[in-house]
This record gives structure tokens, C-alpha cells and sequence, in this order.
């Protein structure tokens, strides 16, 4: 019973960290930001970031596009929390400002009031229109089934000139497609 009281006072928890993690822990890593450096080079304790990476035995990560390795982190899980964050944020205050603005009132057209004409009146409108004059038809004298519609208002004579005008251009263009 003592050790099962003893034991939850002092839980463990077991965490496995990453290679990268790791090196950051070695204690090489750590004091070499405090070591000044040595006048003959680099310092013989001091190790790259990539020899560190190989001691453990991770494989380097290597530059071309068929390479699996994890590429080095330009941030860390903390800075990408924090930039998601923000972005989620920005997003919604966007779309809470588009939500909550009220589109501008469209303006009033004021329109003038006319009355209705009275029974007993005649449209204005109805007055200015004419009945339209009927074309002038002109049978074909070759053919009498083929009957032309010319402009209205034409004399005999006048729309004969217009159908032998309108044949012989006919006659012209059947010549011209031979």
C-alpha cells in the first residue's frame, strides 16, 4: 500500500524524442554558444549539425528530390502553432467583417405620376400610328407561281422595272457560278 502511494507522488512519463531533439540536449550543443572559439580553427568539441546527425547514426538527408530524409525544420512545431493560429484568426475576423456589414441602401428613383386618360379620350399614341400600306406584289412573268413583294406604293410600271432588274441579276449570278 505505501509503495502504490510512493509510486503515484512520483509518476513517470516516458516521452521518445527525435534526432534532432537529441542534439539539441548533447551537452556539445549546449555550451557552444558559450565557448569563445579556439584562434587555431574550429574547436575539436565543437561538431556541425550534420556530424552530430551522423554520430547518432541517422543518415543525413541528402539535397536531391529522390531523397526520403527529412529535410532540417526551418521552424518548429511552436512557430507553426502560433502562424496557424494567426491565420485562423485574420480568416475569421475577415469573415466576420463581410458578415456584418450591411449593403448600402439602393437610392430611391422618384417617378412622375401621370394620370389615365379618360374613357371618352383617344390614345395619343394610337393617333400617331398609321395603318402601314400593303407591299406591292408583282407576279413573275416567267413563272406566274412566283410572286415578288416589293416596297409599297410603286406603279405598275415602276415595280415591272424593279422584278426585270431583280431577273436579270438573278441571270447574272447563274452565269458567274457556271
Amino acid at each position: 500500500m505505501k509503495q502504490d502511494k510512493q509510486h503515484s507522488k512520483h509518476s513517470m512519463t516516458e516521452v521518445e524524442l527525435d534526432t534532432v531533439e537529441l542534439v539539441a540536449l548533447t551537452p556539445i550543443h549546449q555550451g557552444a554558444a558559450s565557448q569563445p572559439l579556439s584562434p587555431y580553427g574550429e574547436s575539436s568539441t565543437l561538431q556541425t549539425y550534420d556530424e552530430e546527425i551522423a554520430a547518432l547514426g541517422m543518415p543525413l538527408p541528402s539535397e536531391s528530390e529522390k531523397c526520403v530524409l527529412p529535410k532540417r525544420r526551418l521552424l518548429d512545431n511552436r512557430a507553426l502553432g502560433i502562424f496557424g493560429i494567426v491565420l485562423i484568426t485574420s480568416a475569421g475576423l475577415v469573415a466576420h467583417q463581410v458578415a456584418s456589414t450591411k449593403p448600402a441602401p439602393e437610392p430611391v428613383v422618384a417617378m412622375e405620376w401621370t394620370p389615365l386618360p379618360e374613357r371618352g379620350e383617344l390614345d395619343p399614341i394610337a393617333e400617331m400610328e398609321e395603318e402601314p400600306e400593303p407591299p406591292t406584289l408583282f407576279a413573275n412573268p416567267f413563272d406566274p407561281t412566283e410572286v415578288f413583294e416589293l416596297e409599297p406604293g410603286l406603279t405598275k410600271e415602276e415595280a415591272r422595272q424593279r422584278v426585270a432588274e431583280i431577273l436579270l441579276e438573278r441571270a447574272r449570278e447563274r452565269m458567274a457560278s457556271r
